[in-house]
């Protein structure tokens, strides 16, 4: 997605492997509803000029190897327990932020 904003929510099919793209723009991934594959999902984001926010379910492990050159990745501590799914992501923020959270109940 380049110059724009995104918003992925609600029940929506998952794939074991996904990029993520975000030039100039906004993305929010919302995988609370989301149908995930069983296993293990990897997620590949490229964050420049750009934010990307990531909100998971409780309970969720999430792997978090990303990179920030002159950004920054954040990742709420609720989000970081092991748990029965795993989320890894991969990739880098260049002059941009990647957030990743649990959203407080409803």
């Amino acid at each position: 997605m380049t110059f724009g904003a995104l918003e992925r929510a609600g029940a929506w099919q998952v794939p074991e492997r996904m990029q993520v793209r975000v030039l100039f723009g906004s993305a929010v991934l919302d995988l609370r509803e989301a149908v995930l594959p069983a296993g293990d999902v990897e997620i590949a984001v490229k964050v420049v000029f750009s934010s990307l926010e990531i909100i998971v379910q409780p309970g969720w492990q999430i792997d978090n190897r990303c990179g920030a050159i002159l950004g920054s990745v954040d990742q709420e501590a609720s989000a970081a327990v092991s748990g029965s799914r795993r989320v890894v992501l991969t990739g880098r923020v260049v002059f941009g932020r990647l957030a990743v959270y649990v959203p407080p109940r409803r």
